[in-house]
């Protein structure tokens, strides 16, 4: 039996990540929600986020599988991956009651790939 988050057989370097949304975590940075559909993800990959606004290119920082840390994700897996080089500023804004916020919903569908 596999442990969600944990692999028996060393990573592959390649994945595809689709996003279900993206949260602002204080003192943590922003955390990208979705869905691993292709390969394995590890922290320290090197890869590149489709944003609306053209590619930007990141690192997985942390991995976190079922709300626990986890140091790689494969195919199937829900996730949450905190990227180095998204920011706050990366994410669509919508009206909001006092001003605007953070509209993570608005990146749905984007894609996070390495590798291939």
């Amino acid at each position: 039996m596999r442990l969600r988050g944990h692999r028996t057989t060393p990573p592959a370097g390649s994945f595809r990540f689709v996003l279900d949304n993206a949260f602002v975590v204080p003192l943590r940075g922003v955390v990208a929600v979705g869905s691993v559909v292709e390969g394995t993800v590890q922290v320290g990959a090197q890869a590149v986020i489709q944003l609306p606004d053209g590619p930007r290119e990141v690192t997985v920082r942390r991995i976190e599988v079922g709300h626990r840390a986890a140091t790689v994700a494969g195919a199937g897996d829900q996730a949450g991956l905190y990227l180095d080089g998204l920011t706050a500023a990366n994410i669509p804004t919508a009206a909001g009651s006092g001003g605007t916020v953070i509209d993570g919903a608005a990146l749905a569908g984007v894609v996070v790939t390495a590798g291939g």
